[in-house]
């Protein structure tokens, strides 16, 4: 089995290259989510940690940021994205271990859950989660 690492504090890490709150401010409002995440580990990661020079979008949230979602196509990508998110809290909530795990279990090595099911996509596993068609 694969375990993924994740960083606690992602500031530890990466830090904002902004110099000052307007110009982070602006960047926020021109944020926009990496719709070239393949892995539910990536997405995991956007979500909770960031990326280099980004926010993560549990940040965003937490600070009650919605102005970068306003738009109909970002709106709608955070709320699938959403989707698949709130299944690995409740999920790995269940079954009494960390998200990382459950995901490892969800997409890594022969016998994933996500293999089992026959899902091959981020895509394939929201419409699984929302249709209830995912076989544990």
């Amino acid at each position: 089995m694969i375990i993924i690492s994740f960083i606690d504090n992602p500031n530890a890490a990466w830090s904002s290259s902004s110099s000052s709150p307007t110009e982070s401010q602006h960047n926020v409002n021109n944020f926009s989510m990496d719709r070239t995440i393949t892995k539910v580990a990536h997405a995991w990661k956007e979500w909770h940690i960031g990326y280099p020079g980004k926010p993560s979008i549990k940040s965003l949230d937490l600070a009650g940021n919605k102005e970068w979602r306003k738009g109909d196509r970002e709106r709608k990508h955070y709320s699938r994205r959403h989707k698949v998110i709130k299944f690995i809290e409740e999920e790995s909530r269940k079954k009494g271990i960390i998200p990382e795990v459950f995901i490892s279990l969800l997409e890594e090595g022969p016998n994933s859950i996500m293999k089992k099911n026959g899902i091959t996509s981020l895509y394939g596993l929201r419409l699984a989660i929302e249709r209830k068609q995912l076989c544990m």
